[in-house]
């Protein structure tokens, strides 16, 4: 068993990284007076209200993390030297213990440092650093989270049986997962409505106003239901819907398309014009296609804000003791 000394006059011994034979690979020697000071749930454990194995020093804590323990005992114990900067997805392991056994307040000098050095590399990436929407409910960054949670849902790629978190990141504040799961689905419901009114206007003749509007109707129809096949999006005028499988596509994927999809004009036989949909090519005068444009812009603008109350309060309580 390997043993990490955090004070040499030490009177308990965490016990750690349980192994299936039920014994553990790490030992960490520690005082349970600077432990009751650093949490409230500590105290109470070294009070003996619900201290495991109370006749034993050795105390087991089967299910924490070990690096993220030894780097909450290194602050608790003042070893700053042995303190160092914690990568994004091991801030979320620290967000885990602190909000387990109360430790916010011993990040107070350290936390912000974190969030400023890290903060760019996670809004690039929400879906990876799923779990740092937890860290930020814990450490009472309101805005963040409200950010974080927003980006999640427009990039969050939506498959037939998605994990929506990756194993390493599962934990999130209170009730969020199944919020985010459905303004996903609210966004992405509304978005395909888009499409399908565009697509309704275009199969019964109505989406061109110019003179060649039987024409660019034909082109507009066939390249348009092409295009959306691509994206596995099927359009129903029996049911009145469109219908899309999921593939691996975003929110954001999907509102990018329909927004960027252009078709040139239909020429008069002189300028060689041809009506197929073509990306980044403006043919302003399309009613149609700039009426989805702008349905898409409001539904993006009108994404869900998946923050309760409670996340708030919970925040703010958590600000307090940061000195926010």
């Amino acid at each position: 068993m390997e043993t990490t000394t955090f004070d040499e006059d030490g009177d308990v011994a965490l016990l750690l990284d349980q192994q299936p034979n039920q014994t553990y690979g790490k030992r960490f020697v520690v005082s349970s007076k600077v432990l009751s000071l650093a949490s409230p749930v500590w105290k109470a454990m070294f009070s003996g209200k619900y201290r495991e194995g109370a006749k034993s020093e050795d105390i087991p804590f089967p299910d924490d993390d070990p690096w993220a323990l030894a780097f909450m005992l290194n602050l608790a114990h003042l070893r700053f030297a042995s303190v160092t900067d914690p990568t994004p997805l091991e801030m979320v392991k620290i967000a885990v213990l602190c909000d387990k056994y109360d430790l916010v307040s011993l990040c107070r000098f350290h936390v912000d440092g974190w969030v400023r050095r890290h903060r760019p590399t996670v809004d690039g990436d929400p879906v990876r650093y799923t779990g740092i929407i937890f860290f930020a409910w814990v450490f009472g960054y309101a805005e963040w989270m409200r950010a974080l949670s927003h980006n999640l849902i427009i990039n969050r790629p939506i498959l037939p049986e998605f994990i929506t978190y990756p194993s390493q990141q599962q934990v999130l504040p209170p009730g969020l997962s199944d919020l985010i799961d459905k303004a996903v689905e609210d966004v992405m419901t509304r978005l395909l409505a888009c499409a399908y009114r565009a697509y309704e206007q275009m199969a019964r003749g109505q989406a061109c106003k110019r003179r060649f509007n039987q024409t660019c109707n034909f082109y507009l129809l066939g390249a348009f239901t092409v295009a959306a096949g691509k994206l596995s999006i099927h359009f129903n005028l029996a049911t009145g819907c469109a219908e899309r499988k999921p593939g691996g596509e975003s929110v954001s994927n999907l509102a990018t398309w329909l927004r960027d999809i252009n078709v040139d004009p239909i020429s008069d036989g002189e300028g060689g014009g041809y009506g197929l949909i073509e990306y980044n090519n403006r043919h302003s005068n399309c009613h149609t296609l700039n009426d989805l444009k702008l349905d898409v812009l409001r539904v993006m603008d009108s994404v869900p804000d998946v923050l309760q109350d409670h996340h708030i309060e919970h925040m703010k309580i958590q600000a307090k003791k940061l000195g926010r």
